[in-house]
């Protein structure tokens, strides 16, 4: 075994599961919005959906599902890091995501689960 190098296994379906529920219980994104922002993302791609959550400021907070998407890309290894403080560097972090079609398609398949577990979280809190 000497010389080998282990990677980190990563659980990313319980990442998701784990983000889904901080993006629902701190009501990152209210409930009414995630359908329409998963139709958008299947629909038109992640950088539209990340044109209609800036949209939709009044019922979400861009800054933070930035942080939460940058937080369950970086545990996938396809993202390093992004500065989601303004509507500038959101924008340069998703278009980012666009230029690599391996790490586009992977990361529009995770997006997808999580606003699916989202959704889910909503209603298993009472909230929809």
């Amino acid at each position: 075994m000497e010389g080998i190098v282990m990677e980190q296994v990563i659980n990313l379906e319980h990442k998701i599961a784990e983000i889904s529920f901080m993006i629902a219980n701190e009501e990152i994104i209210d409930k009414n919005i995630v359908d329409k922002a998963l139709g958008v993302l299947v629909n038109d791609g992640i950088y539209a959906m990340w044109l209609f959550i800036e949209e939709k400021k009044s019922k979400a907070n861009p800054e933070e599902f930035c942080k939460k998407i940058e937080e369950l890309l970086k545990e996938a290894r396809l993202v390093d890091s992004c500065n989601c403080s303004t509507v500038e560097s959101r924008g340069k972090f998703f278009k980012q995501l666009t230029e690599d079609l391996n790490k586009l398609i992977l990361a529009r398949q995770i997006l997808e689960k999580l606003f699916i577990y989202v959704r889910h979280q909503y209603k298993a809190l009472g909230e929809d």
